[in-house]
């Protein structure tokens, strides 16, 4: 029975009371490893709001692990990243929060549109606005959907590559310009589209 994405996450589940570092997930998560726990990371992200005590060194790690997408190094997340450890309680909370999205929609995934996955000048771009995209979760801003729009980006490039899926990857990149938007207008009106999107927040 070939490996689904959702038999890969739960797979990584750990038993009450244990702890993974970083380092040590990443090994575990086998062939996969680096998309997978790019998924994963990003996961607690996909809430418009914001998480900046767990967004930068997540954020960080992010940025690590698209350089070995890029250049292939380092073969290892840094140490003062990979020995971050994540406890069962956590690490089972973002599994089981991914899972529930995944399980709805990992049916309609697909390989489509090859172009989008295999052409390396779409590959690159990917993996590079993928960085991007980590790069502005580092940035402890604390504004609403400043952490949303980029995480949905990279899930949606991460699955796109992971799963060969060019209309996700295609997504992935109108998520970018709509980052970009939301970011631009910021710049232009700040403090009122802070508390519009504050206000937006409350109504949930």
């Amino acid at each position: 029975m070939a490996s689904t994405l959702s038999n890969d996450l739960r797979a990584l589940k750990l038993q009450e009371c244990q702890s993974i570092s970083l380092h040590e997930l990443l090994e575990k998560t086998g062939d996969k490893g680096i998309l997978l726990l790019i998924i994963l990371l990003n996961a607690p992200f996909l809430l418009p709001i914001p998480i900046p005590n767990l967004s930068t060194p997540f954020g960080i790690a992010l940025l690590v692990l698209g350089s070995k997408l890029i250049w292939g190094f380092p073969r290892h997340l840094p140490h003062f990243i990979g020995k971050r450890v994540l406890s069962a309680k956590t690490l089972n909370s973002i599994l089981d929060t991914t899972l529930q999205g995944f399980e709805k929609i990992e049916k309609k995934i697909h390989p489509r549109f090859p172009t989008f996955t295999e052409e390396k000048p779409f590959l690159y771009l990917s993996y590079s606005l993928l960085m991007g995209m980590a790069f502005v979760l580092t940035l402890p801003l604390g504004v609403p959907f400043t952490n949303f729009f980029p995480a949905w980006t990279i899930i949606l490039l991460a699955l796109g590559l992971l799963e060969k899926d060019g209309l996700l990857i295609l997504l992935g990149y109108l998520f970018t310009l709509i980052t970009v938007l939301y970011f631009y207008l910021i710049y232009l009106f700040g403090a009122a589209i802070v508390t519009w999107a504050k206000e937006l927040l409350s109504r949930f």
